[in-house]
């Protein structure tokens, strides 16, 4: 479960950008919160809202770039690489440092990350867990010594080789200790890795998957694999695609089918998605890269959103609602929002243009982002403004602009 994030010098954010999803024990007793295991009362979702070019985006970006960077830096880079990361761009200080700071709970116990690197080393690394003092102490952490050129490291109760992990990122400045552990199978680090892998993004450095695209084709089919693996989630994507979206669709079919590999002399296996249509009583398979951008969207969302529900994990999603109709809008979130189908209270942060959902969340959460003369991109959780009242009308403030992060038009 997460509970707070912060990201400083990131793309359009310069100075430090602070997401929290705690509410705080005054927040209602329904359905948009819950009350996690560590005591702390959190929220089911937060959603992103401004003008075009003012943030959203890049917000999305962080969390999904800090994700790949704690997994997969060690295996995913050589080690000459810089890292795959773009700091604020209109500065004269181009030594500055990139700063990431997470909260996060899993099987109860809270953590605290944080990271400092520039494009070539990381500066700064540290992992500590709270303990029944509400004090945290750490578990490992890592500094780059500018004065020796070396990397120190120190754990506590870790039960990890200092001396011999100390090596490995010796020769891999650009990758961080926590995917080096995972490298080398550390246990402690078992379960907070799993927690990380089981987020589900669709976002990654440059932006959400444009339709149309190579990539995009590319995850209907990975999409399609998943499902044909997953018989439970097929079924329920069925029943959501067909009884909830409105999408003019009997069935989903998925065939296994082969295809010509020129470099291969045997062709390979693909799993291709069908639309099935009744009409007058007869079935009719349509593939899935004929259906509406609307249809494949869903197809492909709910690839992400289901596995997240069943896990408990979290989704970070930017502009979620592209080519859906408004009013289709609520039965995605409401995946989240009940109890029925998020049973384990799975997070959700996306980005959005459908201000609809200011009539369906709180004022908790609700992200405001927005960018100054300077090109800096700067966030506020609409509580966080003075003098907003739960039981006014969000979105007619929103609107006539009392709460700003509206486009200048």
């Amino acid at each position: 479960m997460l509970h707070e994030f912060s990201l400083r010098n990131f793309y359009s954010f310069a100075n430090e950008a602070m997401v929290s999803f705690c509410v705080g024990e005054h927040a209602p007793d329904n359905e948009l919160f819950f009350d996690a295991p560590s005591g702390l009362r959190l929220s089911k979702m937060l959603a992103a809202i401004g003008p075009n070019a003012s943030g959203k985006t890049n917000l999305m970006k962080g969390l999904s770039f800090l994700r790949w960077f704690m997994l997969h830096s060690f295996r995913g880079m050589e080690a000459k690489d810089n890292i795959p990361v773009d700091f604020f761009a209109f500065t004269a200080n181009k030594d500055s440092v990139l700063a990431f700071h997470l909260v996060f709970e899993v099987d109860g116990s809270v953590y605290r990350y944080e990271l400092e690197t520039t494009l070539a080393r990381v500066l700064r690394e540290v992992l500590e867990r709270k303990a029944e003092s509400n004090h945290f102490s750490y578990l490992f952490k890592r500094e780059w010594n500018e004065t020796t050129k070396t990397v120190d490291i120190h754990e506590q109760g870790f039960e990890f080789d200092v001396p011999a992990v100390k090596t490995l990122i010796e020769n891999r400045h650009n990758a961080t200790l926590f995917s080096t552990l995972r490298q080398i199978q550390n246990k402690p680090l078992q379960p907070l890795g799993d927690y990380f892998e089981a987020i589900q993004t669709n976002v990654d450095r440059w932006g959400r998957e444009t339709p149309n695209s190579v990539q995009h084709m590319a995850n209907i089919l990975i999409a399609a694999e998943f499902f044909h693996r997953h018989q439970a989630h097929r079924d329920y994507l069925v029943k959501l695609m067909t009884e909830k979206l409105d999408l003019g669709i009997h069935d989903i079919a998925i065939k296994e089918e082969k295809s010509k590999n020129p470099n291969k002399t045997e062709p390979d296996t693909v799993y291709m998605p069908y639309g099935i249509h009744r009409v007058e009583g007869k079935d009719y398979g349509l593939p899935l890269m004929m259906e509406s951008s609307g249809t494949q969207n869903s197809f492909i969302l709910l690839h992400k959103l289901l596995p997240v529900l069943q896990t408990g994990s979290l989704a970070v999603i930017d502009e979620f609602e592209v080519d859906l109709h408004t009013q289709m809008i609520p039965p995605v979130l409401d995946l989240f929002l009940s109890p029925q189908t998020n049973p384990k209270n799975a997070q959700l942060l996306f980005s959005t243009h459908a201000l609809e959902v200011f009539r369906k969340l709180d004022k908790t959460q609700i992200l405001l982002v927005e960018k100054d003369a300077n090109c800096r991109s700067h966030v506020c959780r609409l509580d966080e403004i003075k003098g907003v009242r739960r039981d006014v009308d969000l979105y007619a403030k929103y609107m006539s602009g009392a709460f700003g992060a509206v486009p200048n038009v």
